[in-house]
């Protein structure tokens, strides 16, 4: 369970709100891409 909830995916390391967001939802980027530790598919990435 801990490496569920602690995996940030490696495109999200550098971003300002990696600590907020954390890659967005596990489940959805599970169920749509495999791997849970990828970036939730419907994740908007914006120039903060």
């Amino acid at each position: 369970m801990k490496e569920f909830r602690d995996a940030i995916p490696k495109l999200c390391k550098s971003c300002k709100l990696d600590k907020e967001c954390r890659g967005g939802c596990k489940a959805s980027a599970e169920v749509s891409t495999g791997p849970f530790y990828n970036c939730d598919p419907l994740l908007s990435f914006t120039s903060i």
